[in-house]
């Protein structure tokens, strides 16, 4: 609903789970975040697998706002293979946005003329 509803926001999101507001708002921006990232992710599978001669990329982005954290910041602007990992991945999270819970970042999948 969140992608697919013009003028839906986090916070139509946040009401229509059975949580408390922080809590709500909290999993609304993590899970929303890795789901965008994951259909990236399936996006530049398809991507490499229909054209095996060209190079794919991620590009991470951040809101480059005030509350960027010092885990995500470094990352902004940063592109990768795709298939690779932004950073090493640990038991929570798989290198791939969302980084930590409250993430907002998000990634572009791309091709790359060299």
């Amino acid at each position: 609903m969140f992608v697919e509803t013009p003028g839906f926001t986090i916070g139509n999101l946040t009401e229509m789970l059975p949580f408390g507001e922080q809590r709500a708002l909290t999993i609304a921006v993590t899970e929303t975040t890795r789901s965008y990232a994951q259909g990236n992710k399936i996006i530049g599978d398809q991507l490499k697998e229909q054209f095996p001669d060209t190079q794919v990329i991620d590009i991470w982005f951040t809101n480059n706002d005030d509350i960027v954290c010092e885990l995500c910041g470094p990352l902004d602007g940063k592109e990768i293979e795709h298939g690779a990992t932004f950073y090493e991945p640990d038991e929570y999270s798989d290198g791939q946005p969302p980084r930590h819970v409250n993430c907002r970042c998000w990634t572009e999948t791309s091709t790359k003329v060299t």
